[in-house]
């Protein structure tokens, strides 16, 4: 938070991000935990549909939550896949399930990252450019001002 003269405070671009982040993850939170026991469910009922699920749910955990906390409600997907899995499957088949459903969420959580760094990027670039903008427009402030000084110096003269 950035103070100006007046003392109002200022808050940065950065961390009104951050807290709307927070709250998008608060908000989806809820949402995310229904989709977490309907896979149980689905996983329970019919192995094989299940499975069919699991993908999409891992790649939409990856995308609408924090990388963090979609990486905890992944791994705990893969434990309840290869538990109901087991049973059913055996540990050879369960192995390879796991196996694929991880290399899908690492290669989700690449693309993530990747994306978390372009859009930091982009942030920066956004600052960057502000303050060209703002110096821009206080160098012209100045310009007119001493333009108007001058001219009101030479008509006194």
């Amino acid at each position: 938070m950035e103070h100006n003269g007046s003392g109002i405070a200022r808050f940065s671009r950065e961390r009104v991000l951050n807290v709307l982040a927070l709250v998008a993850t608060l908000c989806v939170f809820p949402f995310a935990l229904i989709v977490f026991a309907t896979l149980a469910a689905a996983l329970a009922d019919n192995l094989q549909t299940g499975v069919l699920w699991i993908y999409p749910a891992a790649l939409l955990f990856d995308f609408i939550i924090e990388r963090r906390l979609a990486n905890i409600f992944n791994g705990s997907v893969v434990v309840m896949t290869g538990f109901f899995a087991y049973a059913e499957l055996g540990p050879a088949l369960t192995l390879r399930m796991a196996a694929a459903l991880t290399l899908t969420i690492l290669v989700a959580n690449v693309y993530s990252y990747a994306s978390e760094i372009e859009q930091q990027q982009t942030m920066r670039q956004s600052q960057r450019a502000d303050l060209l903008v703002r110096a821009t427009m206080a160098a012209t402030t100045c310009l007119r001002l001493s333009t108007r000084w001058c001219c009101v110096a030479t008509r006194r003269a």
